[in-house]
């Protein structure tokens, strides 16, 4: 039997698949092999729910991260580590907490400067960011806004967080559809685009 003649046609089928390769091989293996066959696709298993679970995913522009998925009411649930809770798993929420997971493990950004999906008051309509780090200071250093996989980045979405910024005044901004990202540099209202976002111990 070889995983290159299967043909899944269903997200059961691929279930039951996975089911029975568990068995005989590391979980870790069959999802890189799954990977490289759906090609664009990632598989993110999670062992820890009462029935096994995949959920499909598109594999972003990110190193690959351990992720908490559960499946519950037929909707997949995907743990966010800032807010503490599971989070239903949308497109753009994928996005989300894989941008969470770069910012902890590659910028070294301690957890407890990380804050996720908070409304503020821009000209007295209610807004709601992304995602914002904090400097030791607690200035807000980063702001990032993040779309979903299948929505291009576009003007708007440039407008957009530099409107947040003018509220939030952070040093530095981040866009990202989880393939592409855009990072900007903020000072003295000047704003030039960077290769980079720095590092924590940086900000």
């Amino acid at each position: 039997f070889s995983l290159k003649d299967f043909n899944s046609k269903s997200v059961l089928s691929l279930k039951i698949l996975i089911i029975i390769l568990v068995k005989y091989i590391s979980s870790e293996l069959i999802i890189n092999r799954l990977s490289e066959i759906l090609f664009c696709n990632v598989i993110t298993a999670s062992l820890n729910c009462s029935t096994f679970d995949i959920v499909i995913m598109k594999k972003l522009n990110f190193k690959t991260y351990n992720f908490k998925i559960k499946n519950k009411d037929n909707k997949s649930y995907i743990f966010d580590i800032v807010r503490k809770k599971y989070i239903i798993l949308t497109k753009e929420e994928w996005v989300r907490q894989n941008t969470v997971f770069y910012l902890i493990n590659e910028l070294k950004i301690p957890l407890s400067h990380i804050n996720v999906e908070k409304e503020f008051i821009i000209n007295n309509l209610k807004k709601r960011f992304d995602i914002v780090v904090y400097s030791k200071t607690a200035h807000c250093s980063i702001l990032v806004e993040c779309k979903s996989f299948n929505i291009k980045l576009n003007e708007k979405a440039i407008d957009q967080i530099l409107i947040y910024n003018k509220f939030l005044k952070s040093s530095y901004l981040m866009i990202t559809n989880g393939i592409n990202h855009l990072f900007l540099k903020n000072l003295n209202e000047k704003v030039d685009v960077i290769n980079h976002l720095p590092v924590y111990l940086d900000l």
